[in-house]
């Protein structure tokens, strides 16, 4: 329990965003501020901002309907980014291909030389460099700290939210996806 503590408060020291204090919900604000999964009173929409793919082409959440999505926002500074990168990676080696499930990775804060310079230094090759431009879906979106998951149903509505790292290869995340695949939502 302590050092769940710690480690929440050190994710938090470094990657808490401005999008904290800009939020004007504070009990959205509020509730996606700590550790652990959160799900959502009813499906939300996301926000209608445009995201960047790693090709620079535009991309919308629009285009995610149809299966459900996990959208990781991530930084190549956070502490708890740096530590959940390899499950996810490999995670992502296993599902990335599956037509039943998306996965986007939205780097916050950072460019994408750093990003792609940062993933291909430790070997996490299916981890995309997609962009938040100025962090502006992370703002809108009340988020505070990275690592964050936002977990969206098969109509691209916001679901959940898992705040703070998690190991992606073990059986209970599996079991978590897979629940989400057969299911299109939580």
């Amino acid at each position: 329990m302590i050092l769940r503590t710690l480690l929440a408060a050190t994710i938090l020291a470094t990657s808490v965003s401005s999008a904290y204090a800009a939020c004007s919900n504070p009990m959205r604000r509020d509730s996606m501020m700590y550790p652990g999964l959160k799900r959502t009173a009813s499906p939300e929409a996301m926000p209608n901002i445009a995201f960047v793919r790693e090709d620079g082409t535009t991309g919308s959440f629009d285009e995610l309907r149809g299966s459900p999505t996990i959208v990781s926002f991530w930084r190549t500074i956070c502490h708890g980014c740096q530590l959940e990168l390899p499950s996810v990676n490999a995670m992502l080696g296993e599902y990335k291909t599956r037509s039943d499930i998306n996965f986007l990775s939205l780097t916050v804060q950072d460019t994408r030389e750093k990003a792609r310079s940062y993933l291909d230094r430790k070997g996490h090759d299916n981890v995309d460099v997609n962009l938040d431009p100025g962090a502006a879906i992370f703002t809108d979106l009340c988020l505070a700290a990275t690592p964050t998951h936002v977990i969206l149903d098969e109509n691209a509505q916001m679901v959940g939210v898992f705040v703070g790292p998690r190991e992606w290869t073990d059986e209970g995340t599996t079991e978590f996806l897979q629940g989400l695949i057969d299911k299109g939502t939580l």
